[in-house]
């Protein structure tokens, strides 16, 4: 008969104690992996704004405090929102390893950190402004997903080795091969939902089948000598590449000419809503305007000049007949970002438009294509709304805009 030595068969608890930790928590930052791929691959045909991630993401640029808010505009300029999805992952990488470490098959410890976070996409994505009841489906079905994930590969690292069968400084074949399947499909679905968004929209495409239009009114020519041609100094027209981007989506919508529509209603005799194709038979007029960021700081790059194509919004308003007691235009983004600009700007006689060209070229979709509004005189936060798809004639008194609400100034 043979005897078996117990020394010479190393059981699952006499592993290298290092390695199982590691192993663990290889686990746990996977099913966070998992939840996020799966997440977004779900949230394609409901919105991609009920992604988790996103979700997540926006509903904390909305919860931050004006001083934080000012403070990633001073400290990371135009590269905020890539600093906030940094700061993201590695908080989920974070939690992911611990709800691994903790996690044992009869202490789900670690799921119930999965499940906790779940609550939290579920939260966030019910914050946003188009959010509906099919909002919450992304995320559980990929908290469903990743706990699934991680109760397979901790059942795989906790099962004991057969007798006979020699340890390793490697994991368990088994669970390698879950493990590569759970990143697989993390990857995946998380490619698949970015790439089949963008084809189901149509969004490039039709960006890039659109014709400028001919300005009735072109811009007068730039003076001679505008570019000073000194070392360090910006171009007098500031490249569409180069132009500073400052706002709060997180995720650039992708709209389309096709579905693109500006509801103007509130405080005016008669209530409107324009396509696309009625804005453009309409005349154009071309002006270079500056656009510039109040956070910006003298010799700083959140400030630039561009050649805008659009249509005055002056004479939208007055079609519509906005009431003498109506103070307020308050814009709103397809993404529920709201602007209030003070109406007499607008009616004024300044070149205040709604832009479909920027430089020669279609809006880039990051500076609102289709159509965005452009404001000479204004800082961006109270005038120069993207992606704009509603205008309300109202009241300063009665609305405060996204950025008064957190304390900025109102005009």
């Amino acid at each position: 008969m043979v005897t078996q030595n117990i020394d010479e068969h190393p059981s699952t608890e006499s592993r290298p104690l290092r390695r199982r930790w590691a192993a663990h928590a290889i686990s746990g930052v996977l099913a966070a992996a998992v939840v996020l791929g799966v997440g977004e691959l779900v949230a394609l045909p409901i919105n991609p704004d009920a992604s988790p991630f996103y979700a997540v993401g926006a509903t904390t640029v909305d919860r931050t405090p004006a001083w934080a808010r000012e403070f990633a505009i001073d400290t990371f300029g135009t590269n905020d929102k890539p600093a906030l999805f940094i700061g993201m992952s590695i908080l989920i990488v974070l939690l992911g390893a611990v709800a691994g470490l903790l996690e044992r098959r009869r202490r789900p410890i670690g799921s119930v950190i999965l499940v906790l976070l779940g609550a939290v996409g579920v939260y966030a994505a019910m914050q946003r402004p188009t959010a509906d009841a099919m909002y919450v489906f992304p995320t559980l079905v990929g908290v469903v997903a990743g706990v699934a994930t991680l109760r397979l590969l901790i059942t795989q690292l906790e099962v004991p080795l057969s007798p006979g069968v020699a340890d390793s400084w490697l994991p368990r074949r088994q669970f390698l091969l879950l493990a590569g399947a759970a990143l697989a499909v993390a990857a995946a679905a998380g490619a698949a939902g970015k790439f089949v968004g963008q084809r189901i929209a149509g969004a490039v495409a039709n960006r890039e089948d659109f014709v400028v239009p001919t300005a009735a009114d072109p811009a007068p020519p730039i003076p001679a000598g505008a570019d000073i041609a000194i070392a360090g100094a910006s171009t007098y027209i500031t490249p569409n590449d180069d132009f500073y981007r400052i706002d709060t989506a997180l995720l650039v919508p992708q709209l389309t000419t096709d579905s693109w529509e500006l509801r103007i209603h509130g405080m005016v005799d008669r209530e409107m809503t324009l396509s696309f194709d009625d804005l453009v038979a309409r005349t154009p007029i071309e002006r270079v305007i500056t656009l510039t960021c109040v956070s910006n700081e003298v010799g700083g790059v959140l400030a630039g000049n561009a050649k805008w194509i659009g249509y005055p919004m002056k004479d939208l308003l007055d079609e519509v007949g906005v009431h003498p007691d109506a103070d307020m235009l308050l814009s709103t983004s397809v993404d529920g970002f709201t602007v209030g600009t003070p109406v007499e700007i607008v009616t004024d006689g300044r070149d205040a438009i709604l832009a479909v060209a920027m430089n020669g070229e279609p809006l880039p979709f990051e500076h609102g294509y289709p159509v965005r509004q452009v404001v000479p005189g204004l800082y961006g936060f109270v005038s120069a709304t993207k992606w704009v798809t509603e205008w309300e004639l109202t009241r300063f008194d009665k609305v405060e805009a996204y950025w008064t609400q957190r304390g900025w100034g109102a005009q």
